[in-house]
């Protein structure tokens, strides 16, 4: 992962995108898999066994050592370059169009990488803090409790109040 980054700083790439689908689909399904990705928006290449070798050359002459980095008794491994950058709009609608394209040929296949981690993990944040806010102002306690609105990685000080460092969340006594 470390070298994907340095890759990204020194060449300008966008998102790196992995795709995990079962090892047992046929070449000729991935590699119509591998096409329609490379179709969506924003997509620079798709790379896999299948995109290299195509469905017409047999798996058994390709040597271990290269199958053995992109396919196990599992999985089938592609990388996807984007030209799009993490966490933006664009790496967004890319991550739901290849994760749905990816679900029609495997429902069990996954779309992994930063920027689809990225965007489950704003989803579900933001998800977390309206329960949260919605919970906390119906909130009958000793306490008061507001929400306050903010960058939610930063971290608040106060000597009189007690804050957290995610949630956005300040609880004081009354």
């Amino acid at each position: 992962m470390q070298q994907i980054t340095s890759w990204k700083k020194n060449f300008d790439m966008g998102a790196t995108h992995i795709v995990l689908v079962d090892s047992s689909l046929e070449p000729k399904t991935i590699s119509k898999m591998i096409d329609e990705i490379d179709d969506v928006d924003g997509v620079k290449a798709t790379l896999g066994l299948d995109a290299i070798v195509g469905p017409a050359i047999p798996r058994d002459v390709i040597p271990d050592s290269i199958r053995g980095e992109l396919e196990n008794e599992n999985y089938e491994l592609l990388l996807i370059t984007s030209e799009y950058k993490v966490a933006s709009d664009e790496v967004n609608a890319q991550c739901d169009a290849i994760s749905g394209i990816i679900k029609s040929y495997d429902e069990n296949g996954m779309l992994i990488g930063e920027a689809p981690c990225t965007q489950d993990l704003i989803t579900t944040t933001d998800h977390d803090f309206k329960v949260v806010s919605a919970a906390l102002s119906r909130s009958n306690s000793h306490h008061r409790l507001q929400v306050i609105q903010h960058d939610p990685l930063r971290v608040l000080r106060d000597d009189d109040e007690r804050f957290t460092a995610t949630g956005g969340i300040r609880r004081s006594r009354l």
